[in-house]
């Protein structure tokens, strides 16, 4: 996606060599819940320890917190990657929708006015 990105001309090259350098170095990243209103947030360390456990595997995992959580669907979503002037952040998003539906986009957010702004989506 940062290759694409980069083709494309929204970010150069010193931007995806920081990005790859926060994805080497990266660590403890934390979604707050008061940014996602409604939505249950579960730690990658829940699904990590799930997957280790002889009874379940990833299939089994994702079932159980179908089961658990009571939903139809369960999203990742990447830590962000943010460009060398910190003007663009980079988020992996995931939907999963129990089997039936995946669907894997990047969002290339702007930050304009203090605020974020959806520039682009980069299906992977």
């Amino acid at each position: 996606m940062m290759r694409q990105l980069y083709a494309d001309k929204v970010l150069s090259a010193a931007d995806t060599a920081v990005m790859h350098q926060q994805i080497l170095h990266s660590a403890g990243f934390r979604l707050e819940a008061r940014y996602l209103p409604g939505c249950t947030i579960i730690p990658v360390d829940t699904l990590t320890r799930l997957t280790r456990g002889a009874a379940y595997g990833l299939s089994g995992a994702m079932s159980h917190l179908y089961s658990k959580y009571q939903t139809e669907a369960i999203s990742w979503l990447s830590a962000p990657l943010f460009s060398l002037d910190q003007q663009y952040a980079l988020i992996s998003v995931t939907l999963d929708a129990g089997g039936d539906y995946e669907n894997d986009v990047a969002l290339l957010l702007e930050r304009h006015q203090g605020r974020w702004r959806p520039r682009r989506i980069v299906q992977q």
